[in-house]
């Protein structure tokens, strides 16, 4: 875990993988997690920015 905290480009899914055994919890719910804080959440009503009006 070190490793990700210095390189941070180095994290893979098997990485996730293997955060979501020691915090035992399911795999799914912590790709959801990592998908949302990188991509975001369209439906938190954000405004579309590139809307031409």
């Amino acid at each position: 875990m070190t490793r990700l905290i210095s390189n941070v480009e180095q994290f893979t899914l098997a990485d996730l993988y293997k955060i979501s055994d020691l915090l035992d919890v399911d795999y799914k719910t912590i790709f959801t997690l990592a998908h949302t804080q990188h991509f975001g959440n369209d439906k938190r009503g954000k405004k579309n920015l590139n809307r031409n009006t």
